[in-house]
């Protein structure tokens, strides 16, 4: 693909991930400086009671939680409105919910083992799907209030899809709980494909991990591998997937092998 592999990216890394942890975005606040949900420091959204008059994608906003979601180029989708047209629905919290015209997608930066969201919020009732690190399915499910997936595999990604193509996918109070390892770039127990824990964390970060992405990134895993815009920090799109696997994607990732866990 054109690139070369700096040096310092073979270095073997150890150590322990981050401890367990969870948490419970409602949209109706951003993090702050802090980058904690639920300190005094966070930032209340107001947002409009449409799409068409909501400006701001959501994206890596919540990327301190460990969720991104993916953005798309088209306006209209993961959007933060005013759900007071919605007040007939239950099981949500007022007054903001996530609102797409058409799908809602969003991956985790660490190994979750369950997520719960409220949704047929909109429309109708939406659709749940799951994928683990390898970007396999792992389960589906119709969404119609509360519901949710516990998985021993890991998973990495959800969408959600509405009742139809011409409704809207409405959600609220998304929460997750991260099972150890909880670490952003420890991604498999080991580098041989096809051998028990290929793809699933295993909370240390090593060779493995590197060489699983190399071998993921080669082979044009998107699900795995599409991590970032740009490369640069700071930059608008930075963290946040956009269907293509570029070398700002595997830089991103050797940044993140750098800093450890």
């Amino acid at each position: 693909m054109g690139f070369r592999i700096p040096a310092w990216a073979i270095v073997v890394l150890g150590g322990a991930c981050a401890p367990v942890h969870g948490g419970v975005i409602t949209f109706e606040f951003f993090p702050g400086p802090d980058g904690i949900l639920g300190t005094p420091d966070d930032v209340p959204i107001v947002a409009p009671a449409s799409l068409a008059a909501q400006d701001v994608q959501i994206g890596d906003q919540f990327a301190p939680q460990g969720v991104l979601f993916t953005l798309p180029v088209v306006q209209d989708h993961n959007e933060i409105i005013n759900g007071e047209l919605f007040a007939g629905s239950a099981q949500w919290s007022p007054v903001n919910v996530l609102a797409s015209d058409g799908e809602i997608e969003f991956r985790f930066t660490g190994f979750v083992q369950r997520v719960t969201v409220t949704g047929g919020i909109g429309e109708g009732r939406d659709h749940l799907y799951t994928f683990n690190h390898a970007n396999q399915p792992i389960a589906n499910s119709p969404l119609d209030g509360r519901g949710g997936v516990s998985h021993s595999q890991g998973i990495a990604r959800v969408v959600i899809r509405p009742k139809s193509p011409r409704t809207m996918a409405v959600i609220d109070d998304l929460e997750f709980e991260f099972n150890t390892p909880s670490c952003a770039p420890d991604l498999s127990a080991g580098a041989i494909q096809g051998l028990a824990g290929y793809g699933v964390p295993d909370g240390v970060l090593d060779g493995d991990d590197f060489f699983y992405y190399l071998n993921e990134f080669v082979a044009g895993n998107l699900g795995v591998c599409d991590l970032t815009t740009g490369s640069t920090p700071g930059q608008t799109g930075y963290g946040v997937p956009n269907g293509l696997l570029t070398n700002d994607d595997f830089f991103f990732y050797l940044d993140l092998f750098a800093l450890g866990c």
